[in-house]
């Protein structure tokens, strides 16, 4: 088995075809909804052809860990494979039985895993599975445990209900966005779980003093609460970390898995990719949850690349409403219109493909149905991208950001080589009254890097720092204190002087 190629680069993030899952659905005795299993997978080749059976040679031993969801929903962890919290397809399991159907390498690819699922003796609500596992290249076996829940003080497992509507395509789904809720241990005036149904869940029951709280949303493609995204091998773990830094500070966090992602990638259609419109209205959602809840002292949204369009476009929606929060902060964003990102990228192309794009950007705008793109244009304007890139060239974020009633705070590391100074400074220039700060060797996903090797290692290695300017410079917004001295002031381009 070959590991996936490493991609880091931020377009991607954006611009590469989402994988294809589906679910499966099955009654079941077993409560397994929100349990993880841990354990291995022995794999061996198949032999060719000429050969029979499997053979020794190449055999690997994997680490797995599964994280089942509901009937039919399952996330999966291989970190051989640099793949975490993968989607898997056909997840189903009964009191005897427990099977999926894992897709990450392609069509034709597909790994089947089938077991047999028996009760713990002696432990309440455990189970261990062991089974075979087949595909066209591969055979094997694998064994896995359910993992104890472990009581973390002041993390508790919040779900916002966010509404279904309808679109160009037709009807989004509605549901719950799974997340974290992160609260100062020092905040809290009993354990945080007496009364509570399962340990980990926020209810009414917990009893703490009213903290600031910061809702993190997370940045393009289908990237979870905690950064990662399971398209792009490896993890960055950057909103996790951050969230754990706030709460040292005294800082409440709030951090959901967006559809497409996480948890929460089954209220995302197979094949389809959600749309920023519907990202903004699922934000919305989420803020005003917390907004109108009356526990918090204040709510910063902060929000990281284009997690920061998506909270602009939700704070605007709120206060139409009359919901407002206090204040949003904005974490190496692009001002660049994406309809300029789009012509700036087609300029490269043949007149004749050039043609080809506007014809089918036309069409999209109008909500029409097109022909088939050709090779070169098929990934970017595939029909079930077309709502996706109606509401990304619809997207201004620099309009957006102007138009938010609340308090706009800039930030951006001086390592960041995705967006450059030119495109960030048009937010600036959207609200030339906002503080603009810079933190050094900051990189775009938010980790402190000291060389070019680094800054795309730190993509998909979790193990670089948040950097503590970072840290403190949120800690004062959301408790309205002094900056810090570590906080340096962003210098625009038009304010420096050459070098003598």
């Amino acid at each position: 088995m070959n590991r996936r190629p490493l991609s880091v680069f931020f377009w991607l993030l954006v611009f590469i075809p989402r994988l294809c899952f589906g679910a499966g659905l099955s009654v079941t005795s077993v409560a397994l909804a929100n349990t993880e299993m841990a354990g291995t997978a022995t794999l061996k080749p198949v032999r060719s052809a000429s050969g029979s059976g499997a053979t020794d040679a190449g055999a690997l031993t994997l680490s797995l860990r599964l994280r089942l969801v509901d009937q039919g929903k399952a996330l999966i962890d291989i970190p051989e494979q640099s793949l975490f919290g993968y989607p898997l397809a056909k997840m189903e399991w009964t009191d005897k039985d427990l099977s999926f159907e894992l897709d990450a390498w392609g069509p034709g690819q597909e790994m089947r895993f089938r077991g047999v699922l028996n009760a713990l003796s002696g432990q309440s609500g455990a189970y261990a599975a062991t089974g075979m596992i087949s595909s066209k290249d591969w055979q094997g076996s694998f064994s896995v445990v359910s993992q104890p829940r472990l009581k973390s003080p002041g993390i508790f497992g919040l779900a916002v209900q966010v509404q279904g509507g309808e679109v160009q395509g037709g009807e989004v789904q509605g549901g719950e966005l799974p997340g974290t809720l992160v609260l100062p241990e020092t905040s809290i005036k009993s354990d945080g779980t007496q009364g509570t149904a399962q340990v980990g869940e926020f209810t009414s029951a917990v009893d703490f003093f009213p903290v600031p709280l910061v809702i993190l949303l997370s940045g393009a493609g289908p990237t979870d609460r905690d950064g990662n995204n399971f398209s792009v091998p490896g993890q960055t773990d950057t909103l996790r970390q951050l969230s754990q830094k706030l709460e040292e500070k005294g800082v409440a966090t709030y951090r959901y898995d967006k559809r497409g992602s996480g948890e929460a990638y089954w209220l995302e259609k197979p094949d389809q990719v959600t749309s920023i419109a519907i990202h903004a209205q699922d934000a919305a959602e989420v803020v005003r949850h917390f907004c109108t809840s009356g526990l918090f002292s204040r709510v910063l949204v902060a929000g990281m690349n284009e997690g920061a369009w998506v909270g602009a476009m939700a704070l605007n929606k709120l206060q139409a409403e009359g919901v407002l929060a206090d204040g949003l902060v904005v974490l190496d964003a692009s001002g660049e219109d994406p309809e300029d990102q789009l012509a700036s990228s087609l300029r490269t192309l043949s007149p004749e493909v050039q043609a080809e794009a506007e014809r089918i950007r036309a069409a999209i705008e109008k909500g029409e149905p097109y022909a088939q793109p050709s090779a070169q244009l098929a990934a970017f304007f595939a029909p079930t991208r077309s709502e996706w890139v109606a509401a990304w060239l619809a997207c201004h974020p620099a309009q957006e950001i102007a138009s938010v009633s609340a308090p706009v705070f800039f930030v951006r590391g001086d390592a960041d080589l995705q967006v450059s100074r030119e495109s960030f400074e048009k937010l600036l220039a959207a609200r030339p009254d906002a503080a603009a700060f810079s933190i050094p060797s900051m990189n775009y996903v938010l980790k402190l890097v000291k060389s070019n090797e680094e800054n795309y290692d730190a993509f998909v290695n979790p193990s670089y720092e948040i950097p503590e300017a970072l840290v403190d410079l949120v800690e004062a917004l959301a408790k309205v204190k002094s900056l810090p001295e570590t906080i340096s002031p962003y210098l625009r381009l038009s304010d420096e002087r050459p070098a003598p």
